[in-house]
This record gives C-alpha cells, structure tokens and sequence, in this order.
C-alpha cells in the first residue's frame, strides 16, 4: 500500500484536548453518529470482538485488528472518522476521538518514526467519549493508540507526516 495524501479538510477546532463528550455532542461532529456505539457510550459494540488484518504502512508489514468493542480511537481525516491510515503536512494537527468502555485510568502512547515512545497520562475516565488531537511534529510513519489500566490497548492507527 502506498503512502496516504496529506489531509485536505480542516480540524473541527471547537474541541478541547481531552475534554469529554455525551452522545449528543459526538453525533452532532461531521460524520459523528458513526461512531457511535449501539446502546450508548458505555454497551459493547453489537458485533463484540475483533477482525484480523495485515497492511504495508510504516516501512513494514504491520498487522492490526479493527476492534468492535472496547477501548477505542478514531482520527479526522479527509473530513472523516477513521481508524487509519491517515496522513498530515508537517506542523497540521488533527481530532480524534476515543471511545472509552470503562471506569479506568488512560494513557495515550505514540512511537515515532526514529523510535521514541512517548506516552501521556489523563487521568481517570469514565466510560464515554473524549477528545485529544494528534499533531504532525516529526516527518515518518507515527503509531497511536491509547491504554485502559482495565480495557489494555485500542486500536492502532497509523498517521504519516509528510
């Protein structure tokens, strides 16, 4: 798979960094009722589990599964809500969105293209959906995804800063 075009649409600027969100104000994003969960905020997904899947991204074979339930994170990209790939101009910032399952401490993590793992802490949540942005600070292949101290990890997605 080649690598994604940078992002043509603009970051939904009106969100604060993990500020949190009812349903309403997610469906109220473009394209926010697709992410969703049936049941509210807080209900397994209707399908429950994971699907496999091996894609080229990051100069390497990387395997990932798209979850249906648990902890999970969107990005903004192209004006729409993803699990990735996605791509950004160096220093242009995006929305994601994280869908939380449980009461639990949560901290996001991201490796850059030179190997640094840098992690951030943000507290207790519960379950519900909050916001945080990724920034395009260093050119390469970027993994993110976010850790519950109950759920484990999210998805990974992966982002190239251009």
């Amino acid at each position: 798979m080649s690598t994604p075009s940078a992002s043509t649409g603009s970051p939904i600027s009106s969100l604060g960094d993990g500020v949190s969100l009812s349903e309403r104000e997610v469906s109220s994003l473009p394209g926010g009722s697709s992410l969703l969960a049936p049941g509210g905020s807080a209900a397994p997904l209707a399908a429950g589990g994971s699907e496999f899947s091996q894609s080229y991204y990051g100069g390497g074979t990387q395997a990932y599964r798209r979850y249906y339930g648990g902890l999970q994170q969107w990005i903004y990209y192209c004006g729409r809500w993803t699990y990735g790939p996605a791509a950004l101009y160096y220093g242009q910032r995006t929305n994601t969105i994280i869908r939380n399952d449980q009461y639990q401490r949560i901290w996001s993590y991201e490796k850059y293209p030179n190997g640094y793992e840098a992690w951030q802490y943000w507290g207790y949540w519960y379950p519900g959906y909050h916001h945080a942005w990724f920034g395009a600070d260093y050119r390469g292949w970027h993994q993110i995804a976010v850790w519950g101290s109950r759920s484990g990890w999210s998805n990974p997605i992966w982002v190239y800063v251009w």
